[in-house]
């Protein structure tokens, strides 16, 4: 098997879907694919190694000093890089198991979540305010919660539909509750295109800067921008004013306003009308 070959296979329409920055850094991980394949490194193996080295590397943003942060920036990289390679290595061996979907969510629920929250620790300390344990924490239940969101509808349609009402007997009876429109399941609203009241703008603009700053791979940059800004501002500004107390504070609200209103849209009409017919035929069961 060639390298085009080898490509084609461990990464085949990831290719394709995948863009910027994560599509970019597909040859990276494409690289360390290979040698993990020479190595004999299951997908397994390689989805552990990511989750110790982004525990790791997030606890270092706990001490406050640049050089820490950036060696945590580097393995949390490596962590995300490990992440493209584990379902690589996954299409590769042709080895998809529950046990490394379930690896995977539980990388995803800490890795980013870690360093966010390990941010508050030195701000806090520098201006003696338990209030910045607060921002962090909360920053990082934003991405866990915002993570089991996106995942809860997919978890309940599995549970309440799929296990309980699709198999009988042994049988699979999927296609005798299709919808004809996928799984039937939408998230909430987009940003609706009304009037460009005040309102409408803050919200947008509150939208935009946490789904710019959640995204893993920006995830990275902000973290390695807000430790450059705190080395080479340090003289003037620190603290509630420094980059990382600013960053932690705005991400939390933020965070909170988008995954609020994320949440009520879905329970306000998050759902189609047969979505929620099979739904309540399986729980009637």
């Amino acid at each position: 098997m060639n390298v085009e070959q080898l490509r084609a296979r461990c990464q085949g329409e990831k290719l394709k879907v995948n863009s910027g920055l994560t599509r970019a850094n597909r040859s990276v991980s494409f690289l360390l694919t290979r040698l993990c394949i020479r190595l004999g490194v299951s997908a397994n193996q390689a989805t552990f190694s990511g989750i110790v080295l982004g525990v790791l590397g997030g606890g270092l943003f706990l001490f406050g000093y640049w050089w820490m942060n950036l060696a945590g920036i580097v393995l949390l990289y490596i962590s995300l890089t490990l992440d493209q390679v584990d379902g690589e290595l996954a299409r590769y061996y042709g080895t998809v198991s529950l046990n490394g979907v379930y690896l995977d969510e539980i990388r995803h629920l800490l890795i980013y979540a870690v360093p966010i929250f390990c941010l508050a620790f030195p701000v806090a300390e520098k201006t003696n305010s338990p209030l910045h344990f607060v921002a962090g924490f909360l920053s990082a239940m934003v991405l866990v919660v915002g993570r089991i969101g996106d995942r809860l509808p997919l978890l309940i349609y599995t549970d309440r539909v799929i296990m309980k009402s699709n198999f009988t007997g042994g049988v699979f009876r999927a296609a005798q509750e299709s919808t004809g429109k996928g799984d039937g399941i939408k998230g909430g609203r987009t940003m609706e295109n009304t009037s460009l009241s005040l309102l409408k703008w803050v919200s947008f603009l509150i939208y935009w800067f946490y789904q710019l700053v959640s995204h893993q791979v920006n995830i990275l940059l902000c973290l390695l921008m807000i430790t450059l800004a705190d080395f080479l501002l340090s003289p003037w500004v620190s603290g509630s004013l420094g980059a990382q107390g600013l960053f932690i504070w705005l991400f939390a609200l933020s965070g909170l306003a988008v995954l609020s209103r994320t949440i009520y849209c879905r329970w306000r009409d998050g759902w189609t009308e047969e979505t929620c017919a099979v739904i309540d035929r399986a729980l009637s069961h």
